[in-house]
């Protein structure tokens, strides 16, 4: 349990790194830089990396929650879209404009759907 602990307090705070150098990038527009933009992507697999683990470990102590499944799930779906607009925002030809606002908008619903999901997988 205290490596699930150490694991929720290390994304709580690649959370905010993720989102101020997703703010910084944005501000200082294309061509994006190179430091900045890696720096952007490495925060994103590495919370990917620990939201794995977390899930799988509070998964293995609390097997067969519906509810945390599905919110894990809904979770897991819109880290996908936040990854993949955010990856079709890097590509040299511009995106549609639709692509900067579900980026933009759909990391404030991953935040809101972690919690409720760590919230009840962890009861």
């Amino acid at each position: 349990m205290e490596t699930l602990n150490l694991e929720l307090i290390l994304t709580s705070i690649a959370f905010p790194g993720l989102i101020v150098t997703g703010i910084w990038l944005r501000r200082k527009g294309r061509p994006y830089n190179t430091i900045l933009f890696t720096a952007h992507k490495l925060i994103t697999i590495g919370i990917i990396i620990l939201l794995w683990l977390t899930f799988r470990k509070i998964g293995n102590l609390h097997a067969g929650t519906e509810k945390g499944l599905i919110m894990a799930l809904i979770s897991g779906i819109l880290f996908l879209v936040s990854f993949v607009s955010g990856a079709m925002q890097s590509f040299e030809k511009q995106s549609p404009w639709f692509i900067g606002i579900i980026h933009k908008i759909i990391p404030y619903f991953l935040i809101v759907s972690l919690i409720i999901t760590f919230n009840i997988l962890l009861k």
